[in-house]
């Protein structure tokens, strides 16, 4: 019992490990706009993405470190 109750451990890090490192940064985000405004060089420019999906993937591709402000700094 033991011998088993690890190998389902050993095999759920394992998979939990390959999982997070085929991290893809396409998310299917919808098309609803919803829009969110964020900064990424703590306020000096601000860029509207079409939702938070969209923002997601834009951090992930660019390794970019967007962070969501309050919309009216982008209008």
């Amino acid at each position: 019992m033991k011998v088993f109750i690890f190998v389902l451990f050993t095999t759920a890090c394992l998979l939990a490990v390959t999982y997070a490192q085929n991290k893809n940064c396409d998310a299917i985000c919808s098309e609803i706009f919803k829009p969110v405004c964020a900064t990424k060089d703590k306020g000096k420019t601000y860029r509207t993405f079409g939702n938070s999906c969209h923002l997601g993937n834009e951090n992930c591709k660019t390794k970019n470190a967007y962070k969501t402000v309050d919309i009216k700094k982008c209008k």
